[in-house]
């Protein structure tokens, strides 16, 4: 097959930007160097994994929302690109402002679909860890007396 039939047959261009591979990087080494001691083994080189794939993952949900949505609306996906703080999904054509054309309630559905997943992402996330009871902070407790806050004056 040649590389023309490849790239016709493929629905959009997948793309993960070197800034999102430092990144990911960046939070892997962050989460690797303050692992307790406790942590030995296999388990101190995949721990770490765990917020680079939710970092990665989180962009990549939000990103192919827009792609489906868009899809939905009759317009077709060029490219989905993952960078360091984010990502972006762009229309095929050489009309970079197509969206911007679409009908408001269209054009709101396209920009709203991103942020929505990840809401539900997080929701499901969210629900998954309170079923297995995994807390933010498992060392945590919670005291009887609370110290006071800050500026408040006991007499």
């Amino acid at each position: 097959m040649s590389n023309q039939q490849e790239e016709s047959e493929r629905p959009f261009e997948f793309r993960i930007g070197l800034s999102a591979w430092i990144m990911m990087g960046v939070i892997y080494f962050i989460w690797y160097k303050h692992i307790g001691e406790e942590v030995t083994g296999a388990a101190l080189f995949t721990i770490p994994l765990i917020p680079v794939a939710i970092f990665a993952g989180s962009i990549i949900v939000h990103e192919v929302a827009h792609a489906m949505v868009m899809g939905l609306n009759g317009i077709k996906v060029a490219k989905i690109s993952v960078e360091m703080w984010g990502g972006y999904t762009q229309p095929a054509g050489d009309d970079p402002l197509s969206l911007l054309r679409l009908p408001a309630a269209k054009y709101f559905s396209v920009a709203v679909a991103g942020p929505a997943a990840n809401l539900l992402v997080a929701i499901g996330i969210g629900i998954c860890c309170s079923r297995l009871e995994i807390r933010a902070c498992p060392n945590s407790q919670v005291s009887e007396n609370p110290p006071p806050m800050y500026g408040s004056h006991q007499l």
